[in-house]
């Protein structure tokens, strides 16, 4: 008999939402970074935007080659785990929790702003306001991820092309109208405009452009062939990335020059009276059209803004459950966390949970002024620790697992006793130690809240393991998903559900069934074999149960002589049930009790449902609840025409051969 089990994540991603991950990101990353980067980088902005997008880059190597070699949930926590241990894993697992749980709340925050943008919503721009329907959008993108909801991978990729194309005719008009190529120059002074603090104080928050790296390792357990799949989309939607943010940075600098000099200096791109929370829109006011026109891109931007801005949020808060998952799987956090939706793979509970502290800190940081900046700042402090955690610990399995497969490795490497040393990860994880550093030396706010949450992470974790007797630095093991133990097995007593609708069985065929049945029956077994077909009539609530039913209960009798004759021709015996009830599911479960029965089998036709669930209500409440073995019976869409066709067929020659005349 088969055991239940929760079932894990489920490997569903492929090429097409793969890519859709990728675009979201980076044209989400545009409508966010710009105004926090220029706030301190100033006319340095672009050159601030090379620089870390070349660390990106060099980084992104080490991300590459630990999804093709070790495709897991947990992403850079998952090669920690492998490479540097435990300790090491959960740092950069929590760090994770941290930058996705940012991500929800800018994300969620900045698509607020951008709607008011649009004429006639300006009173989203204002507080308490603002807040009120940030949390709503917290909410419910986290209800969403509840449901299992995922957005169509098509519908992504073309509302991201759409605002990538957007934001590059954007651009071009910029150029068009504004571009001055002595401009920012002309208020450009490395270490008086911007200072040196301020180009350093810029350099790790320009990371939160380049945010596709963790989420793209976390769908590691989720994609089809991340070998295959993963190197070339993410290569070139880096290399994609660097080009747009200096593209629409010098527009940007242009549009919104800098104004003073020393530390007087700032522009309205940046500042938190100016445009830090809607940078692209800034821009569009900031070229002078015609106010018909600027009305017209106004509202098209501040609805592209928003729709891919809560694109990436769904995608945070599915990170944010996948590490969760993990960390959960791997004994650094409670068992609830662990478990996933039966029906959808999600693991709800973490998710939940996760929603609560998303809102705490919308809470907390609300309160502050230039709440966007603070954001970023906290931020960085995630995802530049979790780059080096990643690629030191890639460099580690390079040194101690020579003999690992590898699907992709990365370029660029010499030979060091032996070992193949990758230079370029070398590089990538020494740029991001010194981003960290950057962070921790110049964000206060992130030294304080990334600090703090790390200190509150570590002693959670401490707790957890050593209360239960885990050590705290080596690795434990792991939970196991359960699998199940299904036998090939025969059957004494069997009820099979039908719906009492001519020519359906929860949407396959009669023949077919009837013929299943005969096949799991225990030929050997000396004791009598039961075969009972049952009927649910499912009546809504404003019906009583012994109402009439006129037609439908002649239909119930000629379709259960159908079923007779199906079986008559396997010389199996059957008997019938026939009940009302408010839900089907749990009446075939009740039934099935009664009967004693072995297994109730049931059947339902191939068709893509709501939330990728493979069932509908019925079959999913029976495989959930019944007292026995569930067999499902699953027949294409096409068999099941042919089925019906040749069905319709039969009835008319008989019906023809009724109506020739008796020679």
């Amino acid at each position: 008999m088969a055991e239940r089990r929760e079932s894990g994540l489920r490997r569903r991603v492929g090429l097409r939402q793969l890519a859709s991950v990728l675009f979201v990101n980076l044209v989400m990353a545009v409508f966010v970074a710009l105004g926090v980067v220029a706030d301190e980088a100033l006319g340095l902005t672009p050159l601030v935007f090379v620089v870390t997008g070349t660390v990106f880059l060099l980084t992104m190597l080490a991300y590459v080659e630990g999804t093709a070699m070790l495709p897991q949930a947990g992403g850079a926590a998952g090669f920690a785990r492998r490479g540097l241990g435990e300790l090491f894993s959960f740092f950069a697992a929590w760090a994770l929790i941290l930058d996705y749980l940012i991500l929800v709340v800018l994300t969620a925050y900045f698509s607020v702003h951008y709607l008011g943008s649009i004429p006639g919503m300006s009173w989203l721009l204002k507080s308490p306001a603002d807040t009120y329907v940030t949390g709503a959008f917290i909410v419910g993108v986290a209800l969403l991820a509840l449901r299992g909801t995922r957005a169509s991978a098509k519908l992504g990729i073309m509302l991201a092309l759409v605002a990538l194309g957007a934001q590059l005719l954007l651009a071009a008009l910029g150029f068009a109208l504004v571009f001055d190529p002595h401009l920012i120059a002309a208020h450009t002074e490395i270490g008086v405009t911007p200072t040196w603090h301020g180009i350093l104080f810029a350099l790790p928050i320009a990371m939160i452009g380049f945010t596709g790296l963790d989420t793209v390792a976390n769908l590691g357990e989720e994609l089809d062939s991340p070998g295959r799949d993963v190197p070339r989309p993410l290569i070139w939607s880096a290399v994609v990335s660097v080009a747009v943010f200096v593209t629409m940075g010098i527009v940007a600098l242009n549009a919104l020059p800098v104004t003073g000099s020393g530390e007087a200096a700032s522009t309205p791109l940046g500042r938190a009276d100016g445009w830090v929370d809607r940078p692209v829109i800034g821009i569009v006011e900031a070229l002078d059209l015609p106010t018909a026109l600027e009305y017209a891109m106004r509202s098209t931007f501040g609805l592209l803004a928003a729709s891919v801005l809560l694109l990436a949020a769904s995608t945070a808060m599915a990170g944010m459950g996948r590490t969760a998952y993990f960390m959960a799987r791997h004994r650094q956090a409670p068992s609830a966390l662990f478990s996933t939706d039966r029906r959808t793979g999600v693991p709800r509970r973490a998710i939940a949970l996760l929603t609560g502290v998303a809102l705490l800190f919308l809470a907390v940081t609300v309160s502050v002024s230039d709440s966007a900046v603070v954001l970023a700042q906290v931020y960085a402090f995630g995802a530049t620790f979790t780059a080096f955690i990643a690629g030191l610990a890639i460099l580690r399995l390079r040194m101690v697992e020579p003999e690992l497969e590898r699907p992709w490795t990365a370029p660029g490497n010499v030979v060091v006793r032996g070992r193949r040393v990758p230079v370029l990860i070398v590089l990538g994880t020494t740029a991001s130690f010194a981003m960290w550093v950057l962070v921790i030396a110049t964000h206060d706010s992130a030294r304080v809240v990334g600090l703090a949450w790390m200190i509150l992470g570590f002693v959670a974790y401490a707790t957890y393991r050593l209360t239960h007797g885990l050590p705290l630095a080596r690795r434990a093991d792991p939970r196991e998903l359960v699998v199940p133990d299904i036998d090939a097995r025969a059957y004494r007593r069997l009820l099979v559900a039908v719906r009492p609708e001519p020519g359906m069985l929860y949407g396959a065929g009669d023949a077919e069934v009837v013929g299943l049945a005969h096949k799991l029956l225990d030929a050997d077994d000396p004791r009598p074999t039961q075969v009972t077909v049952m009927m649910v009539h499912e009546l809504p609530l404003v019906d009583p149960l012994d109402a009439p039913l006129g037609d439908v209960e002649r239909h119930t009798m000629r379709r259960l002589s159908k079923i007779r004759d199906a079986a008559a021709t396997l010389d199996l015996r059957l008997s019938s049930s026939v009940a009302r009830a408010r839900a089907a599911g749990r009446a075939i479960c009740q039934e099935a009790q009664r009967r004693d029965a072995d297994a109730v089998l049931l059947a339902t036709r191939r068709k893509q449902r709501p939330g990728d669930d493979p069932f509908g209500k019925c079959i999913a409440y029976v495989m959930r609840h019944a007292p026995c073995d569930v067999v499902v019976l699953s027949l294409p869409e096409e068999s099941l025409r042919r089925a019906r066709s040749l069905h319709i067929e039969s009835i008319r020659a008989r019906a023809a051969a009724s109506a020739r005349p008796e020679e």
